[in-house]
């Protein structure tokens, strides 16, 4: 995250929305829940159409936020359910675990409890536990059959990240859904491309992702359901554009011209037009989030379909919660 006043900062592409057939179109990338719009110092009311700070985050919601609660077995149950134990995306169609008795003392035993904190190990890689490390946290979930499955695994970055929400804070996620969550870094599977003793972890009292040692005792939150591949198919449409595959998000394949504020970085994608089209727009935290390759570092992107990405900071069009007259940025040096 950055100020809005420093001004070296890049635009990684504009982008748009296109539909694509469904046997191609593999994962959606949910919205960031923002709600409110800024200008450098204050809230204000959103703009409309060429008003200065026009095209920020809150005024597309593209895929917004949707959970189900579910009981054993996956059995749906209503909204105002006071106990459950899963809880579906239906944005991305995964499960995640809900966690239980958070009063500040860890109990392995029960691999649901919320005061639980993990090394990371992947059974080769990291620090391994008695009992206390994130395949130890998996096994256990997974021979306890927890909510009727046994298919439970490490969620990725992405994954992990996409379940926060840009409009909340301490925790950044909705705890009317994922109730008991830590204000922490939460252990992702991602090894970190640049130093294998380190893994990538997302914050969840606001919404930072860094990667941390893996000697360190984190919470993890397991998934169900195929890995996601954000950021894996892409498509060079050979007129200046990129089209990624899972997403339905096309990206102006070359790193804008220049520097930009964040007011000049919105303006610049608003008046785009690019291969005939005339409705690109700065992306979402998320959205640029979705096309980082967390196997790569310096820069952290697939250089085949993005040459030029520079190992620096992008702009988003996604303001931040808890620093009103901030943004987020993606930083490709290291993803």
């Amino acid at each position: 995250m950055v100020k809005n006043s420093f001004t070296l900062l890049l635009i990684l592409a504009a982008v748009m929305f296109i539909m694509l057939p469904a046997v191609v179109f593999a994962g959606p990338v949910p919205d960031t829940g923002q709600t409110k719009c800024y200008n450098t110092y204050s809230e204000i009311t959103c703009p409309t159409t060429g008003q200065q700070f026009y095209g920020q985050d809150s005024q597309y919601t593209i895929n917004p936020h949707s959970y189900i609660k579910l009981g054993a077995g996956g059995v749906e149950l209503p909204k105002n359910a006071t106990s459950w134990l899963m809880v579906r995306d239906t944005v991305t169609g995964l499960v995640w675990e809900i966690k239980h008795y958070q009063n500040g003392t860890k109990n392995y035993a029960d691999p649901n409890d919320a005061d639980n904190t993990y090394t990371w190990y992947n059974g080769v890689n990291g620090t391994p536990g008695a009992g206390t490390d994130t395949v130890d946290f998996i096994n256990t979930l997974n021979a306890q059959n927890y909510g009727g499955y046994n298919d439970w695994r490490m969620p990725t970055a992405k994954e992990l990240a996409f379940i926060r929400e840009s409009n909340r804070y301490n925790p950044a996620i909705d705890t009317a859904f994922f109730s008991n969550t830590q204000a922490e870094y939460y252990w992702s599977s991602n090894i970190y491309a640049n130093d294998s003793s380190y893994s990538w972890a997302v914050y969840f009292l606001y919404e930072d992702v860094d990667p941390k040692q893996q000697l360190e005792s984190r919470p993890v939150r397991a998934v169900r359901g195929p890995q996601s591949v954000y950021g894996s198919h892409f498509v060079d449409n050979g007129n200046g554009t990129v089209t990624d595959t899972d997403t339905g998000l096309m990206w102006q394949k070359a790193t804008a011209p220049g520097t930009y504020t964040w007011e000049q970085a919105l303006q610049y994608c608003e008046s785009l037009n690019l291969a005939g089209y005339n409705d690109w727009r700065l992306p979402s935290k998320n959205e640029l989030q979705s096309i980082v390759d967390n196997s790569r570092a310096y820069p952290a992107i697939n250089l085949t379909y993005f040459p030029d990405t520079q190992s620096n900071l992008y702009i988003t069009s996604t303001t931040a919660t808890d620093y009103n007259y901030d943004f987020w940025g993606v930083d490709f040096s290291r993803g």
